[in-house]
């Protein structure tokens, strides 16, 4: 099959068979950057008159510079400050100049950074997002987070069995008068006690 080159007219030869050649319009590549480069020069910046890609406005240095004054209320699509992004970010910066480590969850002192897709958030202790001051923010690991946001209430508790003390979330708490603080020591006191006949193996129950 004969085609006509778009830029130099010139007839060349293509393979009907080929899918990719059979949609070639130049007969070579010299040409092809050549067309594309007199196409170019006919689209220029509306800001500074500088060569653009035809599909845009502007030129890549005016764009950002555009992009950049369509930030918070300036941008038509601003919804008041509530996205999770903004918030963010505006949480970091009021971090930064309390100078608070931003690399450390100050929970568990798990290592990370704070971002939207993983590491450490932006925790605000009394659950007022719109509350952005220094005292109310807390930065955590996502696990800490999860943990303070469905069970904020802890409770300090003694285990029955080894007389350790840790913490117990609300829900877990009131399930129970009796509390262990792992499985080992809930069946070492089960191998202790019958809680059936209420007496233990050798003994009663004082």
């Amino acid at each position: 099959m004969i085609k006509i080159c778009v830029y130099c007219k010139k007839e060349f030869e293509i393979d009907e068979t080929n899918g990719v050649t059979r949609r070639k319009i130049y007969c070579s590549k010299l040409c092809g950057e050549k067309y594309h480069r007199s196409f170019l020069k006919g689209c220029k910046c509306s800001i500074c008159g500088n060569s653009r890609v035809p599909s845009a406005k502007l030129c890549r240095k005016c764009s950002y510079k555009h992009r950049r004054t369509y930030i918070g209320s300036n941008n038509p699509r601003w919804k008041g400050g509530n996205s999770a992004g903004y918030l963010l970010r505006i949480c970091t910066e009021i971090l930064i100049k309390d100078n608070r480590d931003l690399n450390q969850c100050e929970r568990c002192k798990k290592d990370g950074k704070i971002s939207m897709k993983g590491g450490l958030d932006i925790h605000h202790r009394d659950k007022n997002r719109d509350n952005n001051i220094v005292s109310n923010l807390m930065i955590v690991c996502k696990s800490c987070h999860k943990m303070l946001d469905t069970n904020p209430i802890r409770h300090l508790v003694r285990c029955h069995n080894c007389k350790n003390v840790f913490t117990m979330n609300e829900s877990t708490f009131k399930r129970s008068i009796i509390h262990y603080c792992n499985h080992q020591c809930y069946f070492d006191m089960v191998g202790k006690y019958d809680y059936r006949k209420k007496v233990r193996k050798g003994g009663i129950i004082c």
